[in-house]
């Protein structure tokens, strides 16, 4: 139980991270956030029958409540991400660590560049967005290396603070996600 409580605390951390800072660099240099372009090509697809009925219910709120909902499930499928990342490091009996994760996080920003961003509307590696291929890849690179690190970094602590708390009756008192959280804030000190 407690083995996979650390493993859900590194991968929600490492995805609510990524959002974060794609949230910010959505504002401040015009990376793409994925989630709006899945509201955007949502509304794309829906038959205008659907899109009414989605204004009678919500009302003007149909927008947000689609972009909430794609952003629900861009956050699940980053835990989901991190969860496999967990399952495979443990499958292949090697130690999670920074490098491990970033090259995971590549795995996946590849995968959203070859197929993700054309089935989003933007082309293959994103050269139909807004604000440039280069910022969108750049951008979007940046944020899934810092996914991919933070999930490796999490998951090596969480796994040494199990690891403490199973040999010594001091550490077993403390949880592993408060030496978690207490990582998260000093990471970017």
């Amino acid at each position: 139980m407690r083995r996979s409580r650390g493993a859900w605390l590194a991968a929600a951390s490492a995805t609510l991270t990524m959002v974060a800072a794609m949230v910010v660099g959505r504002f401040t240099l015009g990376t793409p956030l994925i989630p709006e372009l899945i509201a955007q090509q949502s509304f794309a697809l829906v038959t205008p029958e659907l899109f009414m009925a989605m204004i009678r219910l919500f009302g003007f709120g149909a927008k947000w409540v689609a972009f909430g909902l794609a952003v629900a499930g861009y956050i699940g499928g980053g835990v989901g991400l991190g969860w496999l990342y967990i399952w495979l490091i443990k499958r292949l009996n090697r130690p999670a660590s920074v490098i491990s994760g970033g090259l995971f996080g590549v795995a996946i920003w590849l995968v959203i560049m070859t197929l993700g961003m054309p089935l989003l509307g933007a082309g293959v590696f994103g050269v139909g967005l807004r604000r440039g291929a280069v910022v969108g890849v750049g951008g979007l690179l940046a944020l899934h290396l810092l996914y991919g690190g933070l999930l490796g970094w999490l998951s090596r602590r969480a796994t040494r603070v199990l690891a403490a708390s199973t040999s010594s009756p001091v550490a077993a008192e403390s949880p592993p996600r408060r030496l978690l959280l207490r990582g998260m804030v000093a990471l970017p000190v």
